[in-house]
């Protein structure tokens, strides 16, 4: 009899917190973003494959990094987890579009677009990508190279002239 009054209070110890916790936790849902548009203003666009593929990265961006020119061959979205991401694209036209990603922003970046990416500030900068892409297949393509040290120039020095322009992540817009 002992032993099982001793059972059943080990027992009733245990359940307390266990039903204290479901009792008070609860899962939450935080919309994060939705939308239908790149950060360029173009509508989504999904590879058709039969053999579907997605990829999650995590990017780590040291204090004045500043990455390879490449383009997306497929859909990415990624998630600025700290820091604040810069993210350079290249139009036809020439210009060059600087939009600023701070933390907890979602970006959606354009197919075969040329960029860059980069971290003037003194902090790390993590980010989290998702690819949709396709099995066997490359997601991005290097296009050769850092930015020339002209352009880097201007982009650390701040001599940008600012744009507000609308966006689903509502980052900043800069031209050059």
């Amino acid at each position: 009899m002992k032993n099982v009054l001793r059972l059943l209070f080990i027992m009733l110890l245990t359940a307390l917190p266990l039903a204290h916790a479901q009792e008070n936790s609860k899962i939450t849902f935080d919309k994060i973003f939705q939308g239908n548009t790149t950060v360029l203003g173009r509508t989504i666009q999904y590879p058709r494959t039969k053999l579907p593929q997605i990829i999650f990265w995590r990017v780590t961006l040291p204090p004045h990094s500043v990455g390879d020119w490449h383009k997306h061959l497929v859909p990415e979205f990624f998630y600025v987890e700290h820091g604040k991401l810069y993210v350079t694209n290249k139009q036809k036209n020439g210009r060059q579009d600087v939009t600023k990603f701070d933390k907890g922003q979602v970006g959606l970046t354009d197919i075969n677009v040329p960029q860059f990416i980069w971290n003037p500030t003194e902090e790390v900068v993590t980010v989290i990508a998702i690819y949709f892409g396709e099995k066997g297949k490359e997601s991005t393509k290097k296009l050769g190279g850092k930015p020339s040290s002209e352009m880097l120039s201007k982009l650390i020095s701040g001599n940008l002239t600012e744009n507000k322009t609308e966006t689903n992540n509502e980052a900043s817009i800069k031209r050059l």
